[in-house]
This record gives structure tokens, C-alpha cells and sequence, in this order.
């Protein structure tokens, strides 16, 4: 069983909230007075959906206009707290949306990978992972590079895994190259093999 260490039950813990979703990945938008105005790309993150704890990668990232007159937002010569101070029906009309790739989730006490039962549902809570919690859902063999490689390409996994090495020492982050080689080989994904094979090197 594994004992969570980040609370994703608490609501003042969330960074944002999921504003679309599928089976394989959730938009979400930071919270207005969020901890953190913007979040990395390969960053782990946690959905709480209900009584359900879903694992997703940050992949990516594009700005939403909302309901305005003109074709694109004004080029303005101030930083974004003066902006937020004289114009604040801007942030209501233009912001960042995340989407994030589920990799896996909680699943009868004990972390999955590349197995989600369940979706997200908008309005859902998503929090920064916390690094103990990170740790534990890489204990086992990394299953799920595949998913993000597919849905977002070369750049989006190379981004992760330069994350999982901030986090990792030396010997996790070898192990779990290893178990990542593993898994991409016995589903047949050579080319991201290859890519993870020259990080090493």
C-alpha cells in the first residue's frame, strides 16, 4: 500500500483546475491566485478525481482568448502586475491553459502506470506532485514514456526525463532509464529507445 504524501484532497493545496479531459490526457487552467503563476513542462501533477487519484505529465501548453472584439490580444508595455492592476478584465479574457498526459493513477492503494481506469472531470483539482509521492510511482519500471512520445513528440519526453533527473539520484534516475528501456522494448517503441540511449551516452 502506498502512503500518499501530498494531500490532493485539500482544495487549498491545487495549483488549477481541469477545464477539459479524455481517457489519455486533461487541459487545465492555473488557479487566479495560484502559488505558482506557471508551470514547467515535464513536471508530474496529480488530478483528484473524487475518490480517484490520476497521474499526469505537464506536455505542453497554449494561450486562450476569450470573447474579445479583436483578432489577437494587445502588445502592451508593462509587466503583468501593472497589467493585472490597471487592466484586470484582461486576465478574465486571456490566459494559459496546460494540457498534461495521464500516465497512471492510484489504483487500490498501490501507483499504476499507463493504466487509467478513470478520466478526469472538469472542475476537478490539479496539484504539484509531491517528490516523495514522485518517488514512489517510479519505484516500479517506467511504463509510460510511450504515452507522452506519442501524444507530443520528442521534446515533451526529453523534458520529463530531464525533470525525473532533477529529482532522482544518480542510481534511481540509471534504474529508471533501465526500466524505461524495458518497457519501450517490450512494446516495440525502438526509436524512443534510441533517444534515451544517447542521454545516457
Amino acid at each position: 500500500m502506498c502512503a500518499l504524501k501530498g494531500n490532493y484532497y485539500l482544495i487549498e493545496n491545487s495549483i488549477g483546475e481541469v477545464i477539459s479531459s479524455t481517457y489519455e490526457k486533461i487541459e487545465f487552467e492555473l488557479h487566479r491566485n495560484s502559488i505558482i503563476q506557471s508551470i514547467e513542462r515535464g513536471t508530474f501533477i496529480v488530478v483528484s478525481n473524487g475518490g480517484n487519484i490520476l497521474v499526469g505529465v505537464v506536455a505542453s501548453t497554449k494561450l486562450v482568448i476569450v470573447g474579445t472584439g479583436s483578432t489577437r490580444p494587445s502588445r502592451l508595455k508593462m509587466g503583468p502586475e501593472e497589467i493585472d492592476r490597471t487592466l484586470p478584465e484582461l486576465k478574465d479574457r486571456i490566459y494559459n491553459a496546460y494540457e498534461a498526459v495521464i500516465v497512471g493513477e492510484l489504483f487500490e492503494g498501490r501507483f499504476v502506470h499507463a493504466s487509467n481506469l478513470h478520466h478526469a472531470i472538469v472542475h476537478d483539482q490539479v496539484y504539484k506532485m509531491d517528490p516523495e509521492d514522485v518517488r514512489e510511482f517510479l519505484r516500479i519500471p517506467c511504463d509510460y514514456l510511450h504515452l507522452i512520445y506519442n501524444e507530443y513528440g520528442v521534446e515533451a519526453v526529453l523534458s520529463h526525463v530531464r525533470k525525473v533527473k532533477s529529482i532522482l539520484d544518480e542510481n534511481e534516475f540509471l534504474e529508471f532509464l533501465k526500466g524505461a528501456v524495458r518497457m519501450l522494448h517490450i512494446r516495440g517503441e525502438d526509436e524512443l529507445i534510441r533517444l534515451l540511449v544517447n542521454i545516457v551516452d
